[in-house]
Formats: structure tokens, sequence, C-alpha cells
């Protein structure tokens, strides 16, 4: 989003918590920072956000919707500023506009 409030995925310390923000948190833990790939899905729905990894449910909150308040004008990859950008490679971005089933989410990232 164009504001600073919402973010789909990303690592603010250096640690193997990874977080989902959208006016509220969920932390995903356990995601390794070591340079081993990973298959990660986020899917936000009315319904709440879930998180994937490798092929299982790493995170769900049924508290984290999309805010009608929030303005989402802006998609950035990799990071949001000089100072905030991704130490790593990006082999492929997939983007579905509508919510998949956690079933094809697992499927996706297996």
């Amino acid at each position: 989003s164009g504001g600073g409030s919402s973010r789909f995925f990303y690592n603010n310390a250096g640690t193997d918590a990874w977080n989902v923000y959208d006016g509220l948190g969920m932390t995903v833990s356990g995601v390794p920072k070591d340079g081993t790939p990973l298959k990660v899905s986020v899917a936000m729905s009315d319904s709440g956000t879930t998180v994937h990894v490798d092929g299982t449910l790493a995170s769900a909150n049924s508290s984290i919707t999309p805010q009608d308040a929030i303005s989402y004008d802006a998609l950035a990859v990799g990071g949001i500023s000089s100072t905030t950008q991704l130490n790593g490679h990006i082999k492929s971005i997939k983007y579905y506009p509508r919510r998949l089933t956690n079933a094809q989410l697992q499927e996706l990232t297996t």
C-alpha cells in the first residue's frame, strides 16, 4: 500500500519471525533466514489472513482483513525504500485477484 501500514510478508529484525500486517499484526515464526529457498503464500479476505510456507499452514488470523480505510495504491516487491530492501532473490511472483482455498495454497507452495 502507499501507506506504511499494509505489509504482506516482511522481516523487520533479521530473525526467523516474519510478519503480516494490515492494521493488526500476525507473526509467522520458524521461517529460515539463511538463504533456504521457500515457497510462500499470503492470502487475505474478509474472513481473515493465512500464510502457507512450503505446503504447510504456518499461521492464520481471522482479525487481519482488508481495510477499506487503507489506500491500496502501490505494490513494492523486495522493499519500500533504500533502507528496507530484500536481501535475497525472488524467483517468481504469482498474483490471484481472488482468495484461493487453503488446499489450493497448500498445493501451490508444496
